[in-house]
Formats: structure tokens, C-alpha cells, sequence
């Protein structure tokens, strides 16, 4: 397949890649409307927003069903607690170009899945709506109270208490409503030590949390519970694959035209390799930067007869032997349904040469033979680029996968139009 076909099916695929239904199912439970605890599997999405619905599994065998916040008290997965609650939203916009020009909050009521960020003498939980807009509440999960918080625009002109710029004569400035600040003093009953720093505190899910545990500390009182950090990942593999490589000159130079038709046998190599996976944070293993060493020896030949300009010339013979150590920087996009896992990565390679030799014959038709280099060493490309992209499956620890690639090849001699394709068959080993 070419290269370019290769990336127009991978960024075909990834853009259907929200429409595909990925499951995965771990161990967890709800409380039901009669405070009952349910245990199974929950279809864990590693939520940035918050669920609108669960589905649930008594066992790997049942069939899942959809759970709202009107139909159970809340549930419990992988150490995160969300309970249902009645709450209000506040829904201005947080973009930038979409702000407006009205001070007051904009509010609605709904019944979600609250998720609890610390729980103890005093409790804080986010909610994250269909448009990323985040809501941090605190009190009571039986009646949480939205802390207050919103962006709009004021127009202003020189006459404004506003304008502090020579600059301009008027303008549109971006200002805050931070009421949620005052809501804070009271629950931390306006400590002394706290005022300016509850002051200094944006309205954001990390600054208050960490407002929320240094004053549980301060007071030696231990929370009930505190959300987990996300952390990330790392994953150790080992991998075994082989790869094909075809080489190509496209000279400019008369004098290397029969380069070009010299027939270069495909070269089949066994490529060993470790990798490394980081897994980025709130991301369920659906987004990884893959890092991968590889050794890789390459041992090329082809001939070319019967040159059409060059009657006394019978056969041209080349061949390239040259060994890389080869360092792989891939993005990888995941696809899981449960122990099942479909992925594409797409990425660069720089290949550093550890060792490398060319050669070329040339027999004529009198007998004669002349033998030398085809480029010297002075043109290897002691650090070939290399562009990537791939496919595989992989089930439990265990992985298949197809790339293709083109490089900038073995020589730096950019006349000689030198460049290298090869397609790699990967079988990988996940500790």
C-alpha cells in the first residue's frame, strides 16, 4: 500500500473513532433506590465528563443495562465515587469568543452523577458538563451548593474604572464574577490564615481540591476520602518483527542513470526491539506515546544487463550492507472492547548507523571487470529519518501489528535521489 493511501485510511479511521462503541468492563457497583449494593461490571470510560448513564453487567455472561442518576443513589469503579444528586449548573460559555456580555449566572436544574472530590468536615464535588464546562459544589450530597463562578465581557472607554492602558481608547475587557470566593470563607470559617490565600485561589478543580486537603491537614483532621491522583502509565515490551526494504534512486545526475535500473531484490531482515509505553493521564489507555529501541541489519543487492547506451558493458552489480540502531517516537491511538484491543500509531524514526559498506561491479562484455564504492563514506547518512505508520490488534499481552514507512535512506547524496521503503510485521510481548 503507498504511503499516502496508508495515511488517508488511518486518518479515515480515527475520525470515526468517538462513533466507535469501546467497552471495557471492570469490577465495581451501584447503590440502588433501596440502598442495596450491587456488585458486577461497569463499563469504566475513565470519564472527563461526567456519565449521563452506566452500563452495568452482573457478570462477563449478562447483558449490560443502562443506569441513570434517577434510578440508583450512585456507584463506585477503579476508586471513584460518583452519587446522584438534584444540583444547579451554571452554563455561560468559557470560550473566549463565545463570552457575553451579562454579569448574571446563568443556571438550570438537573439531576446527574456528582462526582465526590474529598469528603470529609467539608465536602467538594465537580461536575463536568456535555460542553466541558466544569462546576465545583460543596455542603452536602443531599443538597450540594454550586460554588459561583463566571467569565463575561464589559465594554469599557477611558471613563471606565476598568481602563488601565494609554494604548487604547476603548475596547471590550474580560472580567470575573468570583463569588465561589466568598463561599469559601465562610465554609473555612474565614480562618486567618486562609483569607488571602482562598483570595489568590482560581476557580479551577486542583487549586481548590488542594485548598480543601491543606486545611484537613492544618487541622490534623483525616478526610474520609480523596479522589486518587491520576497517574501515568508505563508499560514494558519486548518486540519481534521483520521487515522488508526496498530501496530506489530517482539521479539527476547522467552519469548514475543506470542506478535507476538496477532491479534490487526485497531484502527480508529480523529486527529485535524493547518498548516503552506512557500512558498520559485521564486517558484510559486510549492515547500512548510509544518509545521503541530496535537493532536493524540490512543486506541489499541487485544487478542490471544489457545497457542500452553502453554496448561493451554486459552486467552492473551493487550491493549495501549497513546496520542502525533505531530509535521509534510513535503516537499510538487505542481502540479496547474489554480484553480485546485494536490500535493505530503513527510517528518519526532517526536510525543511527553503527556500521555500513556499498559496493559496485561493472563486467563487460571483453572480460573485464571494475569494482568499487558506490558513494564514500563521507555521503552514508549516518542518521536516517524515517516516517511511520501502523496498524495492529492485540489481545491481553500480546500484539500484532503492520507499518509501513519511507526514509530518507542510506546516503546523504542528494543528487543520487536515494530513498528507502519498507513494511514491518510486528509481534510484541506487554509485561
Amino acid at each position: 500500500m503507498k504511503l499516502h493511501k496508508f495515511i488517508t485510511v488511518f486518518l479515515f479511521i480515527l475520525s470515526l473513532s468517538n462513533a466507535v462503541a469501546q467497552s471495557n468492563f471492570i469490577e465495581g457497583y451501584y447503590i440502588d433506590s433501596n440502598e442495596d449494593t450491587i456488585t458486577g461490571l461497569i463499563n469504566y470510560q475513565n470519564w472527563d465528563k461526567n456519565p449521563e448513564e452506566i452500563n452495568f453487567k452482573a457478570n462477563v455472561e449478562s447483558h449490560q443495562i443502562a443506569l441513570k442518576p434517577n434510578e440508583i443513589k450512585g456507584f463506585n469503579i477503579n476508586n471513584l465515587i460518583y452519587k446522584a444528586a438534584t444540583i444547579e449548573i451554571e452554563r455561560s460559555p468559557i470560550k473566549l469568543e463565545a463570552l457575553n456580555k451579562n454579569p448574571e449566572f446563568d443556571i438550570i436544574e438537573r439531576t446527574v452523577f456528582l462526582q465526590i472530590l474529598f469528603e470529609g468536615e467539608n465536602n467538594l464535588y465537580r461536575y463536568k458538563d456535555e460542553f466541558h464546562k466544569l462546576n465545583l459544589y460543596i455542603g452536602d450530597i443531599s443538597n450540594p451548593s454550586l460554588l459561583l463562578y463566571k467569565k463575561y465581557i464589559k465594554f469599557f472607554d477611558k471613563t471606565s474604572p476598568y481602563f488601565k492602558s494609554d494604548q487604547y481608547t476603548h475596547g471590550d475587557l474580560v472580567l470575573e464574577e468570583k463569588t465561589y470566593i466568598g463561599q469559601l470563607l465562610n465554609i473555612f470559617n474565614q480562618d486567618q490564615g486562609y483569607i488571602t490565600k482562598i483570595q489568590k485561589t482560581e476557580y479551577s478543580e486542583r487549586e481548590i481540591l488542594h485548598l480543601f486537603i491543606d486545611f484537613q491537614k492544618e487541622k490534623k483532621i483525616i478526610p474520609n476520602y480523596i479522589i486518587p491522583k491520576s497517574k501515568n502509565r508505563v508499560n514494558f515490551s519486548v518486540i519481534s518483527a521483520v521487515v522488508l526494504t526496498d530501496i530506489h534512486f530517482n539521479s539527476s545526475l547522467t552519469g548514475l542513470y543506470y542506478y535507476e535500473d538496477v532491479n534490487f531484490k526485497t531484502e527480508s531482515s529480523y529486527v529485535p526491539g524493547i518498548a516503552l509505553d506512557i500512558q498520559l493521564s485521564k486517558n484510559r489507555k486510549n492515547w500512548i506515546f510509544r518509545n521503541e529501541l530496535l537493532y536493524a541489519s540490512y543486506n541489499l543487492s541487485g544487478s542490471f544487463s544489457n545497457f542500452a547506451n553502453h554496448t561493451n558493458l554486459k552486467t552492473f552489480n551493487a550491493t549495501f550492507n549497513y546496520s542502525y540502531l533505531k530509535y521509534n517516537l510513535l503516537l499510538k491511538r487505542n481502540f479496547i472492547f474489554d480484553n480485546h484491543m485494536l490500535f493505530m500509531n503513527v510517528g518519526l524514526n532517526v536510525s543511527f548507523m553503527m556500521s555500513g559498506e556499498n559496493s559496485y561491479s561493472m563486467e563487460y562484455t571483453y572480460g573485464l571487470t571494475n569494482t568499487g564504492e558506490l558513494f564514500k563514506e563521507s555521503y552514508y547518512n549516518k542518521s536516517e529519518r524515517e516516517f511511520i505508520a501502523g496498524i495492529g490488534y492485540s489481545f491481553k499481552h500480546i500484539g500484532i501489528e503492520t507499518r509501513i514507512s519511507r526514509s530518507t535512506g542510506f546516503s546523504n547524496d542528494l543528487s543520487m535521489g536515494f530513498y528507502t521503503n519498507r513494511s514491518y510485521f510486528l509481534f510484541t510481548y506487554t509485561f
